[in-house]
């Protein structure tokens, strides 16, 4: 675009100098005929004796310095087409260039996008494969809390039958014993060995105590007799005696359904909770607390104890013990909530839900 404002300014010069043309005149003159007019008064015209009606010598004197703004003109506009020549031929091969990086860019992109598109289908693949994995891992995760609650269902109801054959056939043996044995101490003839039965009678009062205490540590009978609150109260009175510990039992007095699943693993998992309490905690206070909340019930197990961090996983007894009870809270379709912090003791929270109608002992 410069260059071609200069021609033309050049064009504006020449016209002048060789015609006598103004501004105006020049603008509407094409440019061959400029370029005639300046080589009329080229060298040619002393050749030629005549230009205009004079002699060249004279004329070229008296015009010397048009003629030569004229030369210098011309020259100026040869070395412009020149450089606007070269100029077009560089922008083709520019344009050429562009057109093969043009083309070989959309043959990378083409290929790059392939690449993508391929890359994107194993990705969706690889997905595929990974949520049909993490779903077959769920439902495994499932089977085995179903099955690890089974088990322990099974080993609670097992314990109770063995407490029942204790008690009903052991125990009441033993008492039956310890009575005969008594009543024979009373016989006149048998005076001598009286001192030797009565020691037998104390051993077997001795064995009957600890048959008793053996049937409630396997499954205690007022779970079963007079219900979950009333099962949480001996418990908590145990431990008292046991441990020599301040441990107290709150309820709210309400009613409370448990299904025979839930009444199991609540009370199971109490009684582990105290017994990581007296094991790790150093607590000097505990209070278990029952309440309805809706249709739930809530359990509560608070100590002053060392208490521990609640983000940190561990593989030690008391831990896993909480991953245990979670476990089986979450297959009746309850849950397990943990507040602790080092120093300042634990409380965690065991909610199970209740069933809709009936009433249950305790």
């Amino acid at each position: 675009m410069r260059i071609r404002i200069f021609q033309f300014v050049l064009i504006l010069i020449l016209s002048g100098a060789a015609f006598g043309w103004g501004k105006a005149e020049a603008q509407g003159q094409p440019l061959y005929m400029d370029v005639a007019g300046m080589v009329s008064l080229s060298p040619l015209c002393s050749v030629l004796g005549v230009v205009g009606g004079k002699e060249a010598d004279s004329f070229y004197y008296d015009h010397k310095p048009q003629f030569l703004l004229i030369i210098m003109a011309i020259f100026c506009l040869l070395v412009l087409n020149v450089i606007l020549f070269i100029n077009i031929t560089r922008r083709k091969r520019a344009e050429t260039a562009l057109l093969l990086a043009h083309d070989e860019l959309e043959g990378h992109v083409e290929e790059r996008t392939a690449e993508l598109a391929k890359a994107n289908e194993e990705l969706r693949k690889e997905i595929t494969e990974r949520q049909a994995v993490e779903g077959t891992l769920l439902e495994h995760q499932k089977l085995l809390r179903k099955l690890t609650s089974e088990l322990s269902l099974a080993e609670e109801r097992m314990r109770h039958q063995i407490a029942i054959d204790i008690h009903d056939h052991i125990g009441q043996n033993l008492a039956i014993s310890k009575i005969k044995l008594a009543s024979l101490s009373e016989e006149p003839s048998l005076q001598e060995c009286s001192h030797k039965i009565k020691e037998v009678c104390e051993l077997i009062s001795e064995t009957i105590l600890s048959t008793r205490s053996l049937t409630f540590e396997l499954s205690p009978p007022v779970l079963y007799e007079l219900g979950f609150e009333a099962a949480l109260d001996w418990l908590v009175r145990q431990v008292r005696t046991k441990h020599n510990l301040s441990i107290e039992f709150e309820s709210d007095g309400k009613s409370k359904l448990l299904s025979d699943d839930a009444r199991i693993f609540l009370f199971q998992s109490v009684r582990e909770l105290l017994v990581n309490i007296v094991k790790h905690a150093q607590a000097r206070n505990i209070v278990v607390s029952a309440r309805k909340v809706d249709n739930k019930i809530s359990v509560h197990v608070k100590d002053d104890g060392v208490g521990f961090d609640v983000s940190e996983t561990s593989n030690n007894d008391y831990h896993f013990g909480l991953f245990s009870i979670r476990e089986r809270l979450e297959h009746i379709g309850g849950c397990v909530q943990i507040e602790s912090a080092r120093g300042l003791g634990t409380d965690v929270s065991l909610v199970a839900p209740l069933k809709k109608d009936g009433t249950e002992k305790g």
